[in-house]
């Protein structure tokens, strides 16, 4: 018996390194090669798996799409939803042009797969490079930063999470980025207090605006070093950013 144990704990310990890699490999790892854009992405997570992820991909006519998700749960179940989650959305962003549709239907795939139980904030985008015109569309609650030379503006807003209506309505709302202005994207939970690595929107559009000429890359890891540093070892967090700033016209 103790010898079958053994080897039942051993095979999952395989598994679940094997989910894991999968989960880290989906992650893009290099930034799209636009001309007057830099961006960059990370993703952590507490456990071995989990339900936090960004993303980048080309869409119709040029548009690209940038995503950040943070799927309800933990562990194995979070992440066969994250997974399920990324595929539909670039499936159905090879032909959505409006991010408004393309969120009404992943909110409908998802709620129709599931038994109720899985939702997921999530933040899509759709850019157009050549003119920095940006739509977007929340639902859940995540955080989301508009950085310019005047300092950074919290844009965080509540609706109703993917997968628990499926007669819900996301709204598009629509900027347009101008050279030197960058939007910033975080899936942890919005807090007023920076116990346990909670940054408040202040906190962190106070930190941000400090970093406007530096590169995306250098942002993110000045972030991470600073987030992961107030959390405590054992309640690290779970979290996605993403950062895209718009160098020149």
């Amino acid at each position: 018996m103790l010898l079958r144990v053994a080897t039942d704990a051993a095979q999952w310990e395989r598994q679940l390194a094997a989910g894991e890699r999968l989960q880290r490999n989906q992650l893009p790892s290099v930034p799209p090669l636009l001309d007057g854009w830099d961006m960059a992405g990370w993703s952590s997570r507490s456990g071995s798996l989990g339900g936090q992820f960004f993303d980048w991909f080309f869409g119709p006519e040029g548009l690209l799409a940038l995503t950040v998700a943070d799927v309800a749960g933990e562990g194995v179940e979070a992440a066969l939803t994250a997974s399920s989650l990324r595929a539909t959305l670039r499936s159905h962003g090879q032909y959505h042009r409006s991010v408004e549709r393309l969120l009404n239907q992943a909110n409908l795939t998802l709620w129709t797969g599931s038994a109720g139980d899985q939702s997921a904030s999530l933040f899509c985008g759709l850019l157009e490079p050549t003119t920095g015109r940006l739509q977007y569309a929340v639902a859940g609650r995540l955080r989301i930063l508009l950085i310019t030379a005047d300092g950074a503006v919290p844009l965080t807003q509540t609706t109703a999470t993917l997968g628990t209506d499926p007669e819900a309505a996301y709204r598009r709302l629509n900027y347009h980025l101008e050279p030197g202005q960058s939007l910033f994207v975080m899936s942890d939970n919005p807090s007023d207090d920076a116990q346990a690595g909670c940054w408040s929107d202040a906190q962190l559009a106070e930190l941000l605006a400090k970093l406007t000429s530096a590169p995306a890359e250098e942002v993110l890891r000045l972030l991470r070093d600073r987030l992961i540093g107030v959390e405590k070892p054992d309640k690290q967090q779970s979290r996605s950013l993403l950062y895209v700033k718009r160098t020149k016209a």
